[in-house]
């Protein structure tokens, strides 16, 4: 019995011909008009008496029954749309003072990078003799290899004579190249820090300072494979807000330099470029860099990749860089597959196990990869830059302007509440609820 309507179920018996199939078909529809007389269906139950009904009324709640089902269908496809499109948004936070912001990490890369001192002795150990060294194919095509990028390798490709094996490329830059072993002191620190050297493809060999990527662009690293000295979980220099504006102070350089701003999880790049209109003149560089920080919320870590459009550090499914997960880094293994799809090789400064090497440079401005940005990004932007010329060798600082802005990216739309919002579609247009749609659904 449901809400005083008496309702027979229908039993299965066997009967012979179209009389038993219409017999069972009378008894199944009577049981579900009984049903939706009972049903908390809007309207619904005006339908079932159809046959008793007026024409006018019949087609008016058959009307309005559809409209509030199309009008329900359209609200639910909104909600679902919008969770698996759009479920973050961008948040302001205030609480500064509690925080702790990465250092701005710093990227320079020297003018002259040969060292003719080192490449003599070089040559020397490697038994050229006199004649030899001063061959200018020779000499060319050293300085071409200590200041290579990844636009420039057809200078070593079109060398007519091959002096050194390719995959020996790396450890011989490392040997000609001008050192960089100043120091770097920050204000809110008493520790001194150092340079690490890296292999970019765009910049060649430069130095840079308080990166968590720089590991894997390390000489070392492309050498050895081995991470057990450096790793991408090491602590990053940090100020916070009552440290002031830190600044940090690199001086003694003999050797003018290109700068790169940069954040810890992003490469050098030439976008990012400190220019010195006078490279030959020995200066001092001051900047003032202000940070752009994002930082995802736990709750977003339930959504899939696609719905929040962007990766965590710790979700990297890059093959060779399986340490961590950046856009750039990902943009980067993108171009090296590309290469290998190419070429089935890859230029020197990829250096990889397995792999063969050659001086190709056609897909440099192929960079068509699509990767996800990530999830918790500090970016920097200059606030002020001052060059004059100097009269002791030259010397880089850069200050951090503390920030009272952080954006925080959070989750609004999850599935809990998009399922709950659905249901109160349901119930609002039609009164339906879940177990009414599984229950009709049954019977039907």
């Amino acid at each position: 019995m449901l809400n005083g309507h008496v309702v027979s179920r229908p039993i299965s018996i066997r009967r012979d011909g179209k009389m038993a199939e219409k017999l069972e078909k009378q008894e199944n529809q009577n049981f579900l008009v009984a049903y939706l007389k009972a049903s908390s269906f809007h309207g619904v139950r005006h339908l079932t008496n159809f046959r008793r009904n007026h024409p006018f009324e019949t087609g008016f709640w058959s009307l309005a029954i559809l409209t509030f089902a199309v009008w329900s269908a359209v609200n639910a496809s909104l909600l679902w749309t919008r969770y698996f499109t759009n479920p973050t948004v961008i948040t302001i936070d205030r609480e500064y003072l509690n925080r702790n912001i990465t250092f701005p990490p710093m990227t320079l890369c020297l003018y002259e990078k040969l060292n003719e001192s080192a490449m003599n002795e070089f040559l020397i150990e490697k038994s050229f003799n006199e004649t030899r060294r001063a061959d200018p194919k020779l000499r060319s095509f050293m300085n071409s290899l200590a200041h290579f990028r990844i636009d420039n390798l057809h200078e070593l490709a079109n060398a007519k004579e091959n002096f050194f094996d390719i995959e020996d490329y790396i450890s011989i830059i490392m040997r000609i190249s001008n050192k960089f072993p100043h120091h770097i002191t920050i204000t809110s620190s008493n520790e001194i820090y150092y340079f690490e050297p890296i292999l970019s493809e765009q910049l060649g060999l430069c130095y840079s300072f308080n990166s968590r990527i720089s590991t894997l662009l390390s000489p070392n690293y492309l050498l050895t494979g081995n991470l057990e000295n450096n790793s991408t979980d090491k602590l990053l220099e940090e100020v916070n807000y009552f440290d002031g504006d830190a600044s940090a102070v690199t001086d003694g350089l003999s050797n003018s330099a290109d700068i790169y701003y940069h954040g810890p999880n992003e490469l050098p790049s030439k976008l990012k470029k400190i220019t010195n209109e006078d490279p030959e003149q020995k200066s001092y560089i001051s900047l003032v860099l202000i940070p752009v920080i994002i930082k995802s919320q736990k709750n977003t870590r339930d959504l899939f990749e696609f719905q929040r459009k962007c990766k965590f550090e710790d979700e990297s499914d890059l093959e060779y860089f399986p340490q961590i997960y950046t856009q750039d880094l990902c943009q980067l293994e993108c171009r090296m597959k590309k290469f290998l799809e190419f070429c089935d090789c890859l230029p020197f400064f990829y250096k990889r196990k397995g792999v063969s090497y050659a001086l190709v440079d056609a897909l440099q401005r192929n960079n068509d990869c699509q990767c996800l940005k990530d999830c918790n990004e500090i970016k920097y932007s200059v606030q002020a830059s001052n060059t004059m010329f100097w009269f002791h060798d030259s010397r880089v600082s850069w200050m951090v302007t503390q920030t009272k802005v952080i954006y925080n990216r959070e989750l609004i739309h999850g599935f809990t509440e998009t399922l709950i919002s659905s249901g109160a579609n349901l119930s609002l247009f039609l009164g339906m609820s879940t177990l009414s749609v599984i229950f009709v659904k049954h019977l039907t």
